[in-house]
């Protein structure tokens, strides 16, 4: 099923157009990579998908109810947040629900009959919308991306308003990771990771159960994580179905099918 489709898209800043007749899709669960040179408007297509910067042409369509996250500029929080406070904003819906849960909790001692009926009723539904957001998850899933991103216990207790700005990156794209959206978008996720948290990045990815469109220039991140490789040049797209060492191969082999078709139509 396709998750998200853009179909000629197009950018203007000012008078410059910067993307024209942009269009691939992203299966559900599919981790796509883009590539192309700096400056070619690969970001420009993460913001706009994001919905912080409006297309000038062309469509942007999204399956229903689809989340997304996005790691473009680190957020503000309030001065007295430790890292601790900001990963766990990340469940900030769970913990509605479960506040909504202790609610009903101290009504059903209050009514009975029909009235208790439809509280239990309410319970059960909350109940079950708890489970499916991961709420009885929360505290293994913090664990598992701390320890993969190297957030230690200490470190947590830091301000997060003091972290430089590296550090702030990295926490960011933690609690991305803890919301479990639909299709994330990450532009150089590795840039500020050590070695051994880009291979966890890249095998969480790999088993992540949403689709990733993925901007980076590590050629083995992106032969280790995506199935897709999107490149953009000339203010366009061409799509290749396979990782970075596959998409070398293949443009090799269509640029010397246009070889050969220019070289017939010379002779002809």
């Amino acid at each position: 099923m396709i998750e998200l489709a853009l179909n000629g898209m197009q950018k203007f800043y000012g008078a410059s157009k910067i993307l024209e007749n942009i269009t691939f899709d992203i299966q559900t669960s599919e981790k796509v990579g883009i590539i192309g040179r700096n400056g070619t408007g690969k970001s420009t297509i993460l913001k706009i998908i994001a919905g912080i910067e409006s297309n000038d042409g062309g469509s942007v369509i999204l399956k229903k109810e689809s989340t997304i996250g996005y790691l473009d500029q680190i957020p503000e929080y309030p001065k007295g947040y430790t890292v601790a406070d900001v990963l766990n904003t990340a469940f900030k819906n769970q913990e509605n629900i479960r506040e909504e849960l202790k609610e009903l909790e101290g009504k059903m001692t209050d009514f009975s009959g029909k009235d208790l009926e439809i509280i239990l009723k309410k319970y059960g539904e909350l109940q079950q919308k708890f489970e499916h957001t991961g709420g009885y998850e929360i505290e293994e899933k913090l664990s598992k991306v701390c320890t993969g991103l190297n957030i230690g216990e200490k470190f947590k207790n830091n301000l997060f308003i003091n972290l430089s700005g590296g550090e702030k990156t990295t926490v960011i794209l933690g609690k991305i990771l803890l919301q479990s959206p639909d299709i994330l978008l990450l532009d150089e996720p590795s840039n500020h990771l050590d070695m051994e948290a880009v291979e966890w990045l890249e095998g969480f990815l790999k088993e992540y159960k949403g689709s990733a469109l993925v901007v980076s220039h590590d050629r083995y991140f992106l032969d280790s994580v995506v199935t897709k490789i999107v490149e953009i040049e000339d203010m366009e797209c061409e799509t290749y179905n396979g990782n970075y060492s596959y998409y070398l191969k293949e443009k090799d082999r269509r640029m010397m099918l246009q070889f050969e078709a220019y070289e017939d139509q010379k002779k002809k």
